[in-house]
């Protein structure tokens, strides 16, 4: 009886070590970079700075539609989500292409027959180039023409525009 005691407590020994080292991998696979630390492939911040814990991986995020409006709002949003996902470059121009709609489909294809987009970057400058701002609005000029109409809120927001 004393043979399979001293067995038994050498097997929960074991399994005890196996069990803190599980955990050892386990936290160092949930910690990563200091909070507000940037992406390296993407430029953006993620709230953790790294991978999120565990918890948090089963949220779902749905890629943003491109249909040609708020084309700077579209990019943003399409860093973060794959920021969250980790996704690698040579993925990301396809996921994005796929959720084009409207006049972005005819205007993607064409370029992408000439092989004009050979990256994810590449499509977010030409994106940037054909559907942002113009480069020839000024700042300075808009923010000189606002004026307070209405509420101080409805004020503040004109300055964020």
């Amino acid at each position: 009886m004393g043979s399979r005691l001293t067995k038994v407590e050498s097997h929960l020994s074991a399994l005890q070590l196996s069990l803190d080292s599980i955990t050892h991998s386990l936290e160092k696979l949930t910690s990563g970079p200091p909070v507000g630390a940037l992406d390296s492939s993407s430029g953006v911040a993620s709230p953790s700075g790294g991978v999120p814990p565990l918890h948090m991986r089963h949220v779902k995020l749905d890629f943003p539609r491109f249909n040609s409006s708020n084309p700077l709002d579209w990019i943003f949003r399409a860093k973060q989500y794959f920021a969250y996902y980790h996704t690698p470059d040579v993925d990301r121009l396809t996921i994005a292409s796929v959720n084009f709609e409207g006049v972005v489909i005819p205007w993607f294809q064409l370029l992408q027959r000439a092989n004009q987009l050979p990256s994810w970057s590449a499509l977010v400058t030409t994106i940037e180039l054909q559907f942002g701002p113009s480069p020839f609005d000024s700042p300075c000029a808009r923010l000189f023409k606002v004026s307070q109409t209405s509420s101080v809120v409805e004020y503040y927001n004109e300055f964020l525009l």
